[in-house]
């Protein structure tokens, strides 16, 4: 619950959290706000399915993903305007904390500029940019099964 209506404040790590997610759904809208339309004016994005083992193209072959980690997403989308998504989501053995630092090291590390950050116990997300790319990475760890899982995808 957001407001405690106790104690009559807010709940600051569910706010953040509820903030990190809306800074990073609005990331999803603006990347996909400008779509051209086919012959039926509709949008035509093109997704591709990629094996575990397959890099998609266009993302960054420096940025680490956990040896042995199992692979729940790997895909690329291209939109008709030119734009081009690569994804690769993992599970990771990891603390959302622990992946946090790992991809924050690795941002500052390799000159890419962190546009934002947010930083919470179950969630944590990194904006950042470099060289006319955009690199989104989400690490959360569900609730119920207590699972963290990254999300890793650069645009271009």
């Amino acid at each position: 619950m957001i407001i405690d209506k106790q104690k009559g404040f807010i709940n600051k790590n569910l706010l953040m959290a509820l903030a990190g997610a809306v800074i990073l759904l609005l990331a999803l809208v603006i990347f996909w706000q400008k779509p051209k339309s086919n012959d039926r004016g509709t949008a035509e994005l093109v997704k591709k399915e990629l094996a575990p083992n397959e890099a998609p193209a266009g993302f960054p072959a420096e940025i680490p993903i956990e040896e042995g980690a199992v692979i729940a997403q790997n895909y690329e989308v291209d939109a008709p305007d030119g734009r081009h998504q690569a994804t690769r989501v993992f599970i990771s053995t990891k603390t959302v904390s622990q992946n946090y630092q790992i991809y924050s090291q690795f941002l500052s590390q390799n000159d890419w500029e962190i546009i934002s950050q947010l930083r919470e116990e179950n969630y944590a997300a990194l904006f950042a940019a470099k060289d006319g790319g955009n690199l989104s990475i989400s690490i959360s760890k569900n609730s119920i099964t207590g699972a963290v899982k990254v999300d890793l995808s650069a645009v271009r």
